[in-house]
């Protein structure tokens, strides 16, 4: 029996953990029998082969089995290599998850060849000009901007954009996602006011889709409370933060590095409204996260810390 929400924030752990699991219980077992299956096969029908390997790195990157979905997508590749049909529109998904993975990863400079190969590729099939082309494109702006190239980022991001408006599908889950990456390219490049116009556009059309429930709503509503911020607005970015954090709560991913990702933008937000002592209360919550997925010594954990003995200097100096 799942726990409700009234039952309080420990439940919403329990119902996180045991979804977790259960998710990656059923994902390994299926990976084992289309494992089993491929090699009693003996690659026969290596096409058929590398859209299996294609299903299993998806279902793999989605339950955080990184590692091992590289392996798969990269086997997949090899097999296309070798009968020839890598140079089509099931090769360009194939080399689209790829790069997705390798962003994932952190290769961001493989990924974006990786992604430029299947933009090629859906150029020469004529799918450049339809929704899957559109997908490359995101996926390929969202690797360039990771390895700081914003301009060629927002390119492609364009691009995307001119292919959902001339297919009437802006308005759907691929559009909020590809005008949130705008957003926030363009608050890497410290362009507020237009990255805040971004968010917002998202947030219109996910009140269309009706999908203001989901767990990536809440990272969207982070940005654009973020924006707000940065933008001088931090009664807005609390109102934003707020819903980005029950969001979290309802969806049970406030303990996770993305929840403790709103938690410490919240804490930020309360020091530049000398609010000291919320900021250090919350701050805390986001580091027992931290500690609890074992994040707090990379680059967002590092940040947290240095935010919370800033917060804790300026309230010792209060009391």
């Amino acid at each position: 029996t799942w726990a409700r929400e009234s039952d309080g924030p420990g439940f919403h752990v329990m119902n996180s953990t045991v979804s977790n699991h259960l998710q990656r219980w059923i994902v390994d077992t299926c990976c084992k029998m289309i494992d089993g299956d491929l090699r009693s096969r003996d690659e026969r029908d290596p096409e058929a082969d590398a859209a299996r390997l294609l299903s299993v790195g998806r279902l793999l990157h989605q339950t955080g089995q990184t590692h091992a979905a590289k392996a798969r997508l990269e086997r997949g590749r090899e097999l296309r290599q070798r009968c020839g049909t890598l140079d089509t529109a099931a090769g360009a998904a194939l080399l689209r998850q790829i790069g997705i993975v390798a962003v994932a990863l952190g290769m961001h400079e493989d990924a974006a060849v990786s992604l430029t190969q299947a933009l090629r590729i859906c150029e020469r099939t004529g799918d450049v000009a339809n929704v899957a082309g559109a997908g490359v494109l995101r996926s390929l702006g969202v690797a360039k901007s990771m390895t700081g190239d914003h301009d060629a980022a927002l390119e492609a991001y364009g691009r995307a954009r001119r292919i959902h408006e001339r297919t009437n599908t802006l308005v759907s889950e691929d559009g909020v996602q590809l005008i949130a990456n705008v957003g926030v390219t363009m608050m890497k490049k410290r362009q507020h006011a237009k990255a805040f116009r971004s968010f917002e556009e998202a947030e219109r059309i996910s009140e269309r889709l009706g999908i203001l429930s989901r767990p990536g709503h809440a990272g969207l509503l982070k940005n654009l409370g973020t924006a707000c911020h940065e933008l001088g607005d931090d009664e807005g970015a609390m109102v934003a933060l707020s819903q980005a954090r029950a969001v979290a709560e309802r969806t049970s991913t406030l303990h996770t590095v993305n929840g403790a990702s709103i938690l410490m933008q919240i804490g930020r937000v309360m020091r530049g409204q000398r609010r000291f002592a919320e900021a250090c209360t919350v701050c805390e919550e986001a580091l027992r996260v931290r500690r609890a997925t074992a994040t707090l010594d990379t680059r967002g954990g590092q940040a947290l810390r240095a935010l919370l003995r800033d917060v804790r200097v300026f309230f010792a100096a209060l009391r």
